[in-house]
């Protein structure tokens, strides 16, 4: 792309753009092209908003405007800039004397076209390297002839901008009932949201208990055994069902699938005992890590909560967290483990324990005295987890 004043929206939410202007900031910068990401919430919508074209029109229409502003906003915290990173223990390094001097080094390789917006303008964020710190570089938020913040890389993300000022927009909730987003009808692209969400949409199905719609949905002619390659944090759906304590979808995934991987470590970790009685029928075998990881997840979980009172406050103040920013408290099973009463989830543990030792499984002294040291810091504390301790290793 060049740098024509008028932007038209092509379908791609990221790509390169040359701003003449912006590379007069030229420290150590290998490439003339400026990446552009434009930002996006989960929503209907298949283009960006008017706002947001808005703001690449103003990008490219005032570059000398926008180095001024850049350059002068880092000269106005140049004396803390200065004293913070020993600025003259650089070689090398061209003396600053004015908003001018700064252009020799810092420069800019990303801006993101946030998806708030404010008067008519979405806002901008600006991210470059710098001289004086290689590691974190620069970030900015710029709204039209302004600097809102000014710090690292990081910086540059305005999605936290609500927390600095208002803007004129709200970003929406995700829907209550996960769905699929259809390509764009001209350019048969997909706006990132869309994407996530489309990629995502099995998993959250799961997640919030819709066993039914995923059955639907997996027999439509999707790969029970898939697992994303790429996605280092995804796992199989048969795991998801596992560590969501989703019925239906475990009932119809364990008679279905090849690859078990990781199923029983999951349902160990949600300490459920029927799904675990299932997958030992189908040859998995426990192992004394899992008895180990539930033993001592019991005494960490007791520590912490010897007395009623002790308990009651640590349900309410994740009752009080999840409120404060609007999670309901039966979005998933963390949350409802969270806010679930520590006398419930150490019942749920202890019945664990049990089941484990029905089936064979124990540990030895020198193992629980490893286990009490850890989480014993009282007299008071360490003669509850003895107690407790003894009816573990009976």
């Amino acid at each position: 792309m060049n740098s024509h004043k008028d932007f038209t929206f092509d379908g791609h939410w990221e790509f390169e753009i040359i701003l003449p202007g912006l590379n007069k900031l030229s420290w150590d910068k290998e490439s003339e092209h400026i990446d552009v990401t434009i930002c996006d919430f989960l929503d209907d919508e298949m283009e960006p908003g008017q706002e947001q074209i808005n703001a690449i029109n103003f990008l490219i229409a005032n570059q000398s405007e926008l180095v001024h502003l850049i350059t002068k906003e880092i000269w106005s915290q140049w004396d803390e800039i200065e004293d913070d990173h020993e600025y003259e223990q650089y070689t090398e390094a061209p003396k600053i004397q004015s908003p001018k001097d700064i252009e020799k080094i810092i420069s800019v390789h990303s801006i993101y076209i946030d998806a708030f917006h404010k008067n008519g303008i979405a806002y901008i964020g600006i991210e470059g390297d710098c001289l004086w710190d290689e590691e974190h570089g620069i970030g900015l938020v710029i709204h039209k002839d302004r600097v809102v913040q000014f710090g690292g890389a990081e910086e540059a993300n305005a999605m936290g901008i609500s927390k600095v000022e208002k803007p004129d927009n709200e970003q929406p909730k995700k829907p209550e009932i996960p769905k699929i987003y259809s390509a764009h009808p001209t350019y048969n692209t997909y706006k990132p949201a869309h994407e996530t969400a489309n990629f995502e949409y099995p998993y959250e199905l799961i997640k919030k208990g819709l066993g039914d719609k995923f059955i639907e949905w997996i027999e439509e002619g999707y790969d029970v055994d898939y697992v994303p390659e790429k996605e280092w944090n995804k796992q199989s759906y048969l795991v998801t069902a596992c560590t969501y304590d989703n019925i239906a979808a475990f009932a119809y995934l364990v008679g279905h699938v090849t690859n078990y991987d990781g199923a029983l470590e999951a349902t160990i970790k949600r300490k459920n005992i029927w799904f675990s009685e299932i997958l030992l029928k189908k040859g998995l075998k426990l192992e004394e890590e899992h008895f180990m990881e539930t033993v001592e997840n019991y005494f960490s979980l007791l520590s912490r909560n010897l007395t009623k009172a002790a308990m009651d406050q640590n349900q309410q103040k994740w009752i009080n967290f999840y409120n404060s920013i609007g999670v309901p408290l039966t979005a998933n099973s963390t949350v409802r483990d969270n806010t679930t009463h520590p006398s419930e989830l150490l019942e749920k543990s202890k019945k664990f324990i049990q089941w484990f030792k029905s089936k064979g499984m124990s540990i030895d002294e020198s193992k629980s005295s490893e286990i009490l040291s850890k989480y014993s810091d009282s007299s008071e504390k360490n003669t509850v987890l003895k107690k407790e301790m003894g009816w573990v290793l009976q």
